[in-house]
């Protein structure tokens, strides 16, 4: 967090993204200022997602990947085995030929949303 913060600047809060919607525990009324003090002293700010929104937390689409081509219908005879997948899967996407490919696709995407949105200022 405070790499982020440094990142920031002290004009912006960092946001925190807790997993859902659910409250927290209920603590003695001292604990939970305290605790508000420090998130306002460290320029921290909390915001709540619904529980099926990760798709919103930008790290969760590589952790699909990953589940979805390393974890999903395999059979791994131990976790070694698994953690060799997995380091193989994310060598293969760092690959340059896949990255150079990941920033056409985000500038195909880019072009398509462009073009949308002319269309509705247009209409």
């Amino acid at each position: 967090m405070p790499q982020t913060q440094a990142r920031l600047g002290a004009t912006r809060p960092a946001r925190a993204a807790p997993g859902n919607l659910q409250p927290p525990p209920r603590r003695p009324l001292p604990r939970r200022r305290a605790r508000r003090a420090r998130r306002l002293a460290n320029n921290v700010e909390l915001v709540p997602t619904p529980t099926y929104a990760s798709f919103l937390n930008r790290i969760e689409s590589h952790f699909g990947a990953i589940d979805e081509f390393v974890c999903k219908n395999s059979d791994y005879l131990d976790w070694k085995s698994h953690a060799l997948a997995i380091a193989e899967h994310i060598r293969h996407r760092n690959t340059p030929e896949q990255r150079a490919q990941r920033r056409i696709d985000a500038a195909k995407r880019r072009q398509r949303r462009a073009a949308r949105q002319t269309l509705k200022l247009a209409a």
